[in-house]
């Protein structure tokens, strides 16, 4: 069993898990749980402007030199707080371009790709992959639940 890297955090239907084999927590040396921490990490209602700065996660004033390193936390905002529609998935991929921003600022990757689509009914189904050198170094998908119209007490 790898024990070096980061702690592999994957997508489950209501949320996250880590996966333990004999008492053992799984790792990994790719960058999928620095997707998803990007993606879902900090706190939902920071979506990035100054108006929520208030609510920025507490885990970025660690980061006050380093902007580029804070979790905004945009993708996540918009999917505990917008409605699932068609017309909010160009949101769900800008937000999600600038989550990721930092794979490119940092020279980890040249080139982000994100597809998204609605699957089922309040069901966002979102693939990236990260590219650097024209070799894909990562390609994760989620399956997440769109949770805007639950939280704003709204209905389709």
């Amino acid at each position: 069993m790898n024990n070096r890297g980061d702690v592999l955090i994957f997508s489950t239907l209501d949320g996250a898990d880590i996966d333990i084999e004999n008492g053992i927590v799984k790792m990994t040396e790719g960058f999928e749980t620095a997707v998803y921490l990007s993606l879902l990490g900090g706190n939902a209602e920071d979506d990035g402007t100054l108006a929520t700065k208030k609510k920025e996660w507490w885990g970025n004033k660690l980061e006050s030199n380093n902007p580029e390193k804070k979790l905004t936390s945009r993708f996540n905002n918009i999917i505990t707080g917008l409605p699932a529609t068609p017309a909010n998935l160009k949101k769900i991929d800008e937000a999600a371009k600038q989550d990721l921003s930092w794979f490119i600022s940092e020279k980890i990757v040249d080139k982000l790709e994100i597809d998204s689509n609605l699957s089922n009914k309040n069901r966002l189904d979102i693939k990236i992959i990260l590219w650097k050198d024209k070799e894909k170094l990562c390609e994760t998908k989620y399956s997440i639940n769109w949770e805007g119209q639950s939280r704003n007490g709204n209905k389709l």
